[in-house]
């Protein structure tokens, strides 16, 4: 059981290479800029005056994600489904959207599976990360600090997470550095379980070529891809 809270930082990296385009200088690696769109509920990042992602906190989201996550060079690694679909996508596993960050029982609930392809029925066994507010944004340190809360589908608040994201590039590389703290709201329980904590869903190309041709479904259609 948990009472206090713990810490979760997660690096991630994404870089294409250098011969792509050329190095940025170091002045030119701290341009971070930020566009608080409160009508579309997201906040947009711009790294050197290019878009890199953007930290989407919509109400109809079961989680906030960052999406999409772009390269220097304007190649975007994530999945578009089920956010902004593109053409010749797969579109199975619709709780996988850009990257997130959650877990798949706590105290019984699963949060890592939770979409809109759940049935109504079921989701009291499902839990949500719903955000609360945009803390901090520090263009400066390129940070951005976010509060949400865990909670189940019936509205009860598990666990609070303050967050904060800090993007940035090297050369050619673009790097988000994500600290999330959770306290615990009441006793809490993360059992054994094989899905959790931090997901990127990356786009076709780079994925692992299938073998054999394979159907892939969901609520919304089914593909068939080679």
């Amino acid at each position: 059981m948990i009472r206090a809270f713990f810490l979760i930082s997660a690096l991630c990296i994404f870089s294409m290479s250098c011969n792509e385009q050329p190095k940025t200088t170091e002045a030119d690696s701290a341009s971070v800029v930020f566009v608080n769109d409160t009508a579309n509920q997201k906040v947009d990042v711009q790294l050197n005056g290019k878009p890199f992602t953007s930290y989407h906190y919509q109400a109809s989201l079961p989680k906030p994600v960052l999406f999409p996550l772009v390269t220097a060079s304007g190649k975007t690694l994530t999945r578009g489904f089920p956010i902004d679909p593109q053409p010749g996508e797969r579109v199975d596993h619709p709780h996988h959207m850009g990257h997130w960050f959650n877990y798949g029982d706590v105290n019984g609930l699963d949060f890592w599976n939770n979409s809109d392809a759940i049935p109504k029925e079921k989701l009291k066994d499902y839990g949500k990360i719903v955000h609360s507010e945009i803390v901090k944004i520090n263009q400066e340190e390129g940070s951005l600090t976010t509060k949400s809360t865990w909670q189940s589908t019936s509205g009860e608040s598990m666990l609070e997470e303050t967050t904060v994201f800090k993007f940035s590039q090297e050369g050619n590389t673009r790097i988000v550095d994500r600290y999330s703290t959770l306290t615990a709201l009441q006793d809490i329980s993360f059992k054994d379980n094989k899905e959790g904590v931090f997901g990127v869903r990356v786009t076709r190309a780079m994925e692992l070529p299938a073998k054999k041709n394979r159907q892939f479904l969901s609520m919304h259609k089914a593909i068939r891809q080679r």
